[in-house]
């Protein structure tokens, strides 16, 4: 018996249905071409010509034609945000819901956005 009340033989045969499900999946979302994206969002100043990351841009990838928000990330301490499984195609990539910037998602496994500097 596991801590879950069930058999052992019960709970083999429940992880060989859920891998049953998720493998195929998987499979699917790199066959289909998802991309994952990463990118990086920097502030400069006047009081500090350095860039510096902006931790906790609210970075959203929009459709160009409809303005329909398709992916929300957050940046981390690092600047970094991370998008993933986006479908290939042409985006507009909005920070802070002001500056929009155009992306061309390629149909590859990973792919770097340039940083963007954004000037306070």
């Amino acid at each position: 018996m596991s801590p879950y009340g069930i058999s052992a033989q019960c709970f083999r045969q429940i992880l060989t249905d859920i891998s049953a499900v998720i493998i195929p999946l998987v499979i699917a979302v790199y066959v289909a071409g998802a991309t994952d994206l990463r990118g990086g969002i920097y502030g400069q100043s006047s009081y500090q010509p350095q860039p510096f990351p902006l931790f906790g841009a609210r970075v959203e990838l929009l459709v160009p034609q409809t303005g329909r928000i398709m992916f929300v990330a957050y940046t981390g301490p690092d600047g970094m945000y991370y998008m993933t499984n986006i479908p290939p195609g042409s985006y507009q990539l909005r920070v802070n819901q002001q500056m929009r910037f155009p992306v061309r998602v390629a149909s590859v496994a990973f792919q770097d956005i340039p940083p963007i500097r954004i000037r306070r």
